[in-house]
């Protein structure tokens, strides 16, 4: 077996093997520790550029007897020689790594097909975030509207994945129409967990301030029916159909707020 970089292949000696099952698909995989030697100084310098690239995006490996590649995610690293010599020894820590290629995601009973799709594990919490970029039919969206405004908890499978059904909710997720349809970018995580604590905070600061901004207008509104029903200008016959007719339509509202001119061009 051979590690594969741009231009050289790299043999290696195996230091140590163990499995350990993975968060996303509870499938077994492995954890190794290989050593690979090279020469001269020149050669080292070269080798430690090439393992800064290897951590970005990874490590492929050739086995000769099964005629597969497999790629492995960098964990530690080190490296060392004995004064004099030319030859200088690299252990590095790899963990396998999986293709993930989603079939469907079926969220409660509405099942869709991503045109995109990520999944990653918080590396505080443990627990998985998931971003998808669906495209729907009208009944769908109204279907999906339906759920995100319950503000509840929902049901999720990753059908080519993992069969299994978690409990996640939804983070703020965008939308936008095209033609007849409406493609949507969802974001899902923990019930356990702080939207805050997860990085996605970070994209919707705004929110929280056209939140604030809503909030005192509110008031302002509330404060002004009431004067003019002091004043006899409006029955409280009025008010309660204002108040039921506002309750009726915010939630459509806020949900209308995250549409924008194309989700995939954020």
């Amino acid at each position: 077996m051979f590690v594969i970089s741009k231009d050289k292949k790299h043999e290696f000696n195996l230091l140590s093997q163990e499995t350990f099952v993975s968060k996303h698909t509870e499938k077994i995989l492995q954890k190794i520790q290989i050593e690979i030697i090279v020469v001269g100084e020149k050669g080292n310098n070269d080798f430690l550029s090439l393992i800064e690239t290897f951590k970005s995006k990874g490590l492929e490996i050739f086995d000769e007897k099964t005629n597969q590649t497999k790629k492995w995610d960098v964990g530690n690293t080190s490296w060392s020689y004995r004064q004099g010599s030319e030859y200088y020894y690299h252990k590095i820590n790899l963990s396998e790594m999986e293709t993930l290629e989603i079939e469907s995601l079926q969220i409660n009973d509405l099942v869709v097909k991503p045109y995109k799709y990520n999944e990653r594990i918080d590396k505080d919490s443990d627990h998985i975030i998931i971003q998808a970029s669906i495209k729907l039919n009208l009944d769908q969206h109204n279907e999906l509207k339906d759920l995100m405004n319950k503000k509840e908890e929902v049901v999720v499978i990753r059908n080519g994945i993992n069969g299994k059904e978690i409990n996640l909710r939804f983070g703020i997720s965008y939308w936008s129409e095209e033609e007849s349809n409406y493609k949507h970018t969802l974001y899902l995580f923990s019930p356990k967990d702080d939207s805050d604590n997860l990085g996605l905070a970070s994209l919707f600061i705004w929110i929280k301030n056209l939140r604030n901004v809503v909030g005192k207008h509110n008031v302002m509104i509330d404060a002004l029916l009431c004067l003019l029903v002091k004043k006899s200008i409006l029955s409280s016959e009025e008010l309660d159909q204002i108040k039921a007719f506002d309750e009726l339509n915010k939630k459509d509202f806020i949900f209308d707020l995250f549409k924008v001119d194309d989700v995939d061009k954020l």
